[in-house]
């Protein structure tokens, strides 16, 4: 009986989550959902028909298959006594947990007979786990994902399943749902595979309905009028999308390229229209990835991002053999400020040593006799809303190396379950990128300054072997890979 009782939280799972799927999809459910994706409407005749019994795989639109769905729902559900939530009935919910209850006692008998320690058994016993322990909605996502347009119905079900499953917070279905979309994801990763995606370059003659996606999708740099549109498909800029033929036109994730001489340290200056606008192609070396936007809610969690980047480093390699030397992108550092604001709160981020060692800690002292420490010091700098207003000023001059210190320090140290707290970092990481550079006020900008005081990261991308080993190594250990300059800064604070 210990794996069974082992595995009593999985076993309650199996028909609930079944359930759950029709109150996600049924509008009078009260988990409904989206409406506008979930179309009900049909007549009685072809209701009636689908209480019959209708095949699924008959091959309805997308406008029609949600009341197909609900049939196959409803024949699942049926079973007498009083029915549950999403039309299970308690009767039949407790004759599935007894089932699955019986084939895991089974499935422990064979375990510990003295057959079972044979390799055979074991695979054997595994894959009967395996069977018992998936929920079988599935089998339903498999059906629906052969129907046209079903992937994108599947997307965007994904989708509203996150949404409503962090508005409701702490309710008894969040779990469910959680689980259900968890599961979703897991089937979306295969059918999105990298190997199945198309990479487009968008120029000005593109589609418009396509350009028109990006103007929208465009999450990282705002595109205020339609001359930045076309400045971000100029000449020395490139923009690519993955494409999937499930989803005909529609970027599943955008990537805005700047190609230069160096790499670069601000972003306005990088968005600048005005910029490189008489340069030549001779003098580029350097590829900037200043903006990827992924653009489906219901693909989160599929890491979608640095594949687009890898392809494209393959594509401009291939555009400007021999010329391209560097990869970076010009990043933002999202939650440096609150990370730092609530050190500040608690003890001094600095040791004894950073304080004597950096001249920039000393100028915040001098610049603030009344602080008592450091600590004091940076809280009372910090708090001057005008700092950052002449950057050569002597208070910004005085922020600089504490500032970029503890930058490096989040972006490094700082983790959740041994990865990276901050969430550009490590998607960047997971990718194989190093943490190459850290830019001081290289946005400037109110949204720059509240989110990072302004400081922004190059990751570099390296070559594919090295990419490929520092992902490894990042995914199995959380260990980051730095350039000197980096080395250098932390070093400040030990």
């Amino acid at each position: 009986m210990a794996l069974a009782s082992s595995l009593c939280p999985i076993r309650q799972l199996k028909k609930p989550r079944f359930s759950a799927l029709a109150s996600c999809i049924s509008c009078a459910s009260p988990f409904s959902l989206s409406t506008r994706k979930y179309d009900v409407s049909r007549d009685s005749e072809e209701r009636q028909q689908l209480e019959r019994g209708s095949n699924i795989t008959s091959g309805p639109s997308l406008k029609t298959f949600p009341s197909h769905l609900l049939a196959l729902l409803r024949e699942a559900g049926r079973g007498g006594g009083r029915e549950g939530v999403g039309g299970v009935s308690q009767h039949q919910s407790t004759a599935a947990r007894t089932d699955l209850l019986n084939s895991l006692e089974a499935t422990q008998s064979q375990l510990l007979s003295p057959e079972g320690r044979s390799e055979v058994t074991l695979l054997r016993s595994e894959s009967n786990l395996r069977q018992v322990l998936s929920p079988f909605y599935r089998d339903v996502f498999t059906e629906i994902s052969r129907l046209e347009h079903g992937i994108q119905f599947l997307v965007n079900l994904r989708a509203d399943i996150l949404e409503h499953t962090k508005a409701i917070g702490d309710h008894s279905s969040s779990y469910l749902l959680s689980e259900m979309a968890g599961d979703l994801r897991d089937l979306l990763s295969q059918w999105f595979s990298p190997s199945l995606l198309d990479i487009q370059q968008l120029t000005w003659e593109s589609p418009c309905d396509i350009m028109e996606k990006v103007s929208e999708y465009e999450a990282v740099h705002r595109l205020r009028h339609w001359k930045d549109l076309k400045h971000r498909v100029g000449r020395h800029r490139r923009c690519f999308v993955f494409t999937h033929r499930s989803l005909p036109r529609e970027p599943l994730v955008i990537l805005h390229v700047a190609l230069t001489t160096e790499p670069s340290s601000n972003i306005k200056a990088l968005l600048n229209r005005s910029v490189e606008r008489n340069s030549d192609f001779s003098a580029v070396t350097t590829a900037v990835f200043y903006s990827v936007s992924p653009t489906q809610r219901g693909l989160s969690g599929i890491d979608l991002g640095y594949y687009i980047i890898r392809r494209v480093v393959a594509e401009l390699q291939r555009e400007f053999p021999g010329q391209l030397a560097t990869f970076v992108t010009l990043s933002p550092v999202p939650g440096f400020r609150r990370w730092l604001e609530s050190r500040l709160r608690q003890s001094s981020p600095l040791s004894v040593e950073g304080e004597r060692g950096g001249g920039g800690e000393r100028e915040l002292l001098q610049l603030f006799p009344e602080a008592s420490d450091l600590t004091e010091a940076l809280q009372l700098a910090l708090s001057q809303r005008d700092w950052a207003v002449d950057r050569n000023g002597a208070l910004a001059n005085a922020l600089r190396s504490p500032l970029l210190s503890l930058c490096a320090r989040y972006l490094v140290r700082e983790k959740r379950r041994s990865k990276a707290l901050d969430p550009v970092a490590h998607f960047h990481l997971s990718g194989g990128a190093s943490v190459w550079r850290l830019n001081w006020l290289a946005d400037p900008s109110p949204l720059g300054l509240q989110n990072s005081y302004g400081v922004m990261c190059n990751y570099r991308y390296h070559r594919l072997p090295q990419l490929n080993v520092n992902s490894d190594r990042y995914r199995a250990t959380g260990k980051v890979t730095v350039s000197d300059g980096v080395q250098d800064l932390l070093q400040q604070l030990d």
